[in-house]
Protein backbone atom coordinates (compact mmCIF):
# COMPACT_ATOMS: atom_id res chain seq x y z
CA UNK A 1 0.00 0.00 0.00
CA UNK A 2 1.48 3.36 -0.99
CA UNK A 3 2.18 6.18 1.47
CA UNK A 4 -0.50 8.33 -0.20
CA UNK A 5 -3.09 5.54 0.12
CA UNK A 6 -2.25 5.10 3.82
CA UNK A 7 -2.58 8.84 4.34
CA UNK A 8 -6.02 8.83 2.68
CA UNK A 9 -7.11 5.89 4.85
CA UNK A 10 -5.90 7.67 7.98
CA UNK A 11 -7.70 10.87 6.95
CA UNK A 12 -10.88 8.94 6.21
CA UNK A 13 -10.73 7.19 9.59
CA UNK A 14 -10.24 10.49 11.41
CA UNK A 15 -13.08 12.08 9.47
CA UNK A 16 -15.35 9.09 10.04
CA UNK A 17 -14.81 9.11 13.80
CA UNK A 18 -15.24 12.88 13.91
CA UNK A 19 -18.67 12.92 12.29
CA UNK A 20 -20.21 9.76 13.70
CA UNK A 21 -21.15 9.85 17.40
CA UNK A 22 -19.94 6.67 19.04
CA UNK A 23 -22.91 6.44 21.42
CA UNK A 24 -25.35 5.75 18.59
CA UNK A 25 -23.02 3.91 16.27
CA UNK A 26 -24.67 0.51 16.55
CA UNK A 27 -23.80 -2.92 17.74
CA UNK A 28 -20.43 -4.60 17.66
CA UNK A 29 -19.54 -7.66 15.65
CA UNK A 30 -16.58 -9.82 14.80
CA UNK A 31 -15.09 -8.64 11.49
CA UNK A 32 -15.77 -11.97 9.78
CA UNK A 33 -19.50 -11.63 10.59
CA UNK A 34 -19.72 -8.64 8.23
CA UNK A 35 -17.26 -9.83 5.57
CA UNK A 36 -14.06 -8.24 6.89
CA UNK A 37 -10.80 -9.84 7.99
CA UNK A 38 -9.55 -9.63 11.60
CA UNK A 39 -6.04 -10.15 10.30
CA UNK A 40 -6.30 -7.24 7.83
CA UNK A 41 -7.79 -4.95 10.51
CA UNK A 42 -4.63 -5.49 12.57
CA UNK A 43 -2.90 -3.41 9.88
CA UNK A 44 -4.82 -0.39 11.22
CA UNK A 45 -3.17 -0.89 14.61
CA UNK A 46 0.24 -1.38 12.98
CA UNK A 47 -0.21 1.83 10.95
CA UNK A 48 -1.20 3.78 14.05
CA UNK A 49 1.81 2.43 15.96
CA UNK A 50 4.18 3.48 13.17
CA UNK A 51 2.72 7.01 13.18
CA UNK A 52 2.85 7.23 16.98
CA UNK A 53 6.46 5.99 17.01
CA UNK A 54 7.36 8.54 14.32
CA UNK A 55 5.75 11.33 16.37
CA UNK A 56 3.18 12.16 13.66
CA UNK A 57 0.56 12.70 16.36
CA UNK A 58 0.12 12.05 20.08
CA UNK A 59 -2.96 9.87 19.92
CA UNK A 60 -5.99 8.81 17.91
CA UNK A 61 -9.09 6.66 18.01
CA UNK A 62 -9.80 4.42 15.04
CA UNK A 63 -13.18 2.97 14.18
CA UNK A 64 -14.23 0.67 11.37
CA UNK A 65 -17.85 -0.32 10.88
CA UNK A 66 -19.77 -2.14 8.22
CA UNK A 67 -23.53 -2.31 7.84
CA UNK A 68 -23.94 -0.33 11.07
CA UNK A 69 -21.91 -2.82 13.11
CA UNK A 70 -18.62 -1.82 14.74
CA UNK A 71 -15.83 -4.30 14.06
CA UNK A 72 -12.87 -2.22 15.25
CA UNK A 73 -12.75 0.52 17.88
CA UNK A 74 -9.32 1.17 19.29
CA UNK A 75 -7.69 4.04 21.18
CA UNK A 76 -4.02 4.68 20.38
CA UNK A 77 -1.39 6.77 22.18
CA UNK A 78 -2.03 9.63 24.56
CA UNK A 79 -4.97 11.98 25.02
CA UNK A 80 -2.71 14.42 26.88
CA UNK A 81 1.08 14.28 26.64
CA UNK A 82 1.73 16.50 29.67
CA UNK A 83 -0.33 14.44 32.11
CA UNK A 84 0.44 11.20 30.24
CA UNK A 85 -3.29 10.47 30.11
CA UNK A 86 -3.89 7.58 27.71
CA UNK A 87 -6.36 7.89 24.87
CA UNK A 88 -9.76 6.30 25.50
CA UNK A 89 -12.30 5.10 22.95
CA UNK A 90 -14.67 7.88 24.06
CA UNK A 91 -12.08 10.68 24.25
CA UNK A 92 -13.33 14.05 23.00
CA UNK A 93 -11.38 15.90 20.29
CA UNK A 94 -11.18 19.53 19.34
CA UNK A 95 -11.43 19.25 15.59
CA UNK A 96 -10.05 21.92 13.30
CA UNK A 97 -9.24 22.12 9.62
CA UNK A 98 -11.50 19.30 8.51
CA UNK A 99 -11.66 20.43 4.89
CA UNK A 100 -9.00 18.04 3.59
CA UNK A 101 -10.39 14.84 5.14
CA UNK A 102 -13.97 15.72 4.20
CA UNK A 103 -13.02 16.61 0.61
CA UNK A 104 -10.75 13.56 0.48
CA UNK A 105 -13.58 11.23 1.46
CA UNK A 106 -15.91 12.97 -0.99
CA UNK A 107 -13.39 12.48 -3.82
CA UNK A 108 -12.92 8.82 -2.86
CA UNK A 109 -16.70 8.34 -2.95
CA UNK A 110 -16.94 10.01 -6.36
CA UNK A 111 -14.06 7.85 -7.62
CA UNK A 112 -15.87 4.75 -6.38
CA UNK A 113 -18.97 5.85 -8.30
CA UNK A 114 -16.93 6.54 -11.44
CA UNK A 115 -17.73 10.28 -11.41
CA UNK A 116 -14.13 11.50 -11.12
CA UNK A 117 -10.63 10.14 -11.76
CA UNK A 118 -7.43 11.32 -10.08
CA UNK A 119 -5.84 12.06 -13.45
CA UNK A 120 -8.74 14.26 -14.60
CA UNK A 121 -7.71 17.88 -15.13
CA UNK A 122 -9.25 20.33 -12.63
CA UNK A 123 -10.35 22.37 -15.64
CA UNK A 124 -12.81 19.58 -16.54
CA UNK A 125 -14.87 20.70 -13.53
CA UNK A 126 -13.67 24.33 -13.27
CA UNK A 127 -13.02 25.60 -16.84
CA UNK A 128 -11.48 28.86 -15.58
CA UNK A 129 -8.50 26.84 -14.26
CA UNK A 130 -7.45 26.17 -17.86
CA UNK A 131 -6.92 29.85 -18.67
CA UNK A 132 -3.43 31.25 -18.18
CA UNK A 133 -1.84 27.97 -17.07
CA UNK A 134 1.17 26.47 -18.79
CA UNK A 135 0.68 23.08 -17.12
CA UNK A 136 -2.49 21.07 -16.65
CA UNK A 137 -3.35 20.64 -12.97
CA UNK A 138 -4.97 17.31 -12.10
CA UNK A 139 -7.24 16.23 -9.24
CA UNK A 140 -4.32 14.13 -7.92
CA UNK A 141 -2.25 17.31 -7.58
CA UNK A 142 -4.89 18.88 -5.35
CA UNK A 143 -3.74 16.57 -2.56
CA UNK A 144 -1.97 18.04 0.46
CA UNK A 145 1.27 18.96 -1.34
CA UNK A 146 -0.36 21.06 -4.07
CA UNK A 147 0.55 24.49 -2.68
CA UNK A 148 -2.62 26.46 -3.36
CA UNK A 149 -2.93 29.44 -1.05
CA UNK A 150 -5.48 32.20 -0.85
CA UNK A 151 -3.71 35.54 -0.63
CA UNK A 152 -6.60 37.87 -1.36
CA UNK A 153 -8.80 39.84 1.01
CA UNK A 154 -11.50 38.40 3.21
CA UNK A 155 -14.64 40.19 4.24
CA UNK A 156 -15.06 41.01 7.92
CA UNK A 157 -18.53 41.91 9.14
CA UNK A 158 -20.10 42.52 12.50
CA UNK A 159 -22.22 39.66 13.73
CA UNK A 160 -25.36 40.20 15.83
CA UNK A 161 -23.36 39.52 19.03
CA UNK A 162 -21.04 42.45 18.30
CA UNK A 163 -18.04 40.29 17.33
CA UNK A 164 -16.37 40.09 13.94
CA UNK A 165 -16.85 37.17 11.60
CA UNK A 166 -14.44 36.29 8.81
CA UNK A 167 -15.85 34.97 5.58
CA UNK A 168 -13.18 33.28 3.45
CA UNK A 169 -13.32 33.59 -0.32
CA UNK A 170 -14.01 30.52 -2.45
CA UNK A 171 -10.82 28.61 -3.31
CA UNK A 172 -11.82 27.54 -6.80
CA UNK A 173 -13.04 30.93 -7.94
CA UNK A 174 -11.98 32.78 -11.05
CA UNK A 175 -9.68 34.93 -8.84
CA UNK A 176 -7.66 31.98 -7.56
CA UNK A 177 -7.70 30.12 -10.87
CA UNK A 178 -5.31 32.67 -12.38
CA UNK A 179 -3.31 33.47 -9.23
CA UNK A 180 0.40 32.68 -9.07
CA UNK A 181 0.97 29.36 -7.26
CA UNK A 182 3.46 29.33 -4.38
CA UNK A 183 4.87 26.01 -5.64
CA UNK A 184 4.71 23.95 -8.80
CA UNK A 185 1.77 21.51 -9.01
CA UNK A 186 2.81 18.15 -7.59
CA UNK A 187 5.98 19.52 -5.98
CA UNK A 188 5.64 19.35 -2.23
CA UNK A 189 7.59 21.90 -0.24
CA UNK A 190 5.94 20.89 3.00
Amino acid sequence: MSKITRSWILAALVCFVAVWPLSGAGTTARPEEVGLSSERLQQVNALMKRHLDAGSFAGAVTLVARNGRIVHLQPHGMADLESKQPMKADSMFRIMSMTKPVVGVAILMMMEEGKVRLNDPVSKYYPEWKQGRKKTITIRQLEHGFGTAFTGNVTTTDSPGGTSAVRPARLLSSQTSTAQLPSAPGASQW
